[in-house]
């Protein structure tokens, strides 16, 4: 996902040098608003689901250790001595600020395209904290709607499983946790993700099954909310485990 939000912005700043130039924002606002607005279409198109649930299945205690556990989002999560299944329920969030986005840039084509409003003169006159205030306010909305995109694309594709908290960095700039996993082939990986609870002594982890180093842990995932919670292992968990409901 840092990839793509590093090439997204490359070229929204070419753009945005490009139309200094030619003195013409609607170089940069016309594309990055028919993007926006498209990306936040898109994020429904491919993971229709709204909510959902999905399972993994839990260790069990070993003799003396019914005690112990993991703590994932502030959750305690008991190993005991029956098989369990952890449940994780997500629901979207955070649509109001996506919402709001899109419907900005769907606002800013409507004019353009009706000719209501030119963009091509604005750089005149403008003062420059209004000029950069404005090419900043589109970065940010492209950015979100670029991680909503990737988000809803990756969740249903993605493998769930337990990581390991290695570390912790409290710093200021690069505040945040490193983590270990093993994927499908029991190989180990890791990852690093946003700083959570301090409690926490375990991580969900989101890994591409075909590239495990693509990964996320719960605390990268912005536009879904997850609840944690372990069942007795039923039969019917068995069909959405490991997986994304679809």
């Amino acid at each position: 996902m840092r990839g793509s939000l590093w090439a997204v912005s490359v070229i929204y700043l070419l753009l945005v040098c490009a139309s200094l130039v030619i003195q013409d924002l609607r170089i940069v606002f016309v594309p990055a608003a028919a993007a926006i607005s498209a990306f936040f279409l898109a994020g429904f198109a491919v993971f229709p689901r709204l909510r959902g649930a999905f399972s993994i299945p839990w260790p069990n205690a070993k003799s003396g250790q019914s005690e112990l556990g993991l703590i994932i989002q502030e959750t305690p999560l008991p190993f005991r001595g029956y098989e369990q299944d952890l449940i994780v329920h997500f629901r979207l969030r955070r649509l109001l600020e996506l919402a709001a986005a899109a419907t900005l840039a769907a606002a800013a084509l409507l004019a353009i395209a009706l000719g209501t409003v030119s963009a091509e003169p604005l750089i005149h006159g403008f003062s420059l904290f209004v000029l950069e205030s404005l090419c900043i306010a589109g970065w940010i909305f492209l950015l979100l709607s670029t991680r909503w995109l990737f988000e809803r694309w990756f969740l249903p594709r993605s493998r769930v499983t337990i990581g390991e908290i290695l570390g912790r960095d409290p710093g200021f700039l690069r505040a945040g946790v490193s983590y270990q996993f093993f994927d499908d082939n029991r190989e180990r990986r890791g990852g690093r993700g946003s700083l959570g609870s301090g409690t926490d002594n375990a991580v969900l982890v989101f890994y591409d099954p075909k590239n495990p180093d693509k990964n996320s842990c719960q605390t990268g995932i912005r536009f879904h909310q997850l609840k944690l919670e372990l069942v007795p292992r039923q039969r019917e968990t068995q069909d959405i485990r490991r997986q994304v409901t679809k």
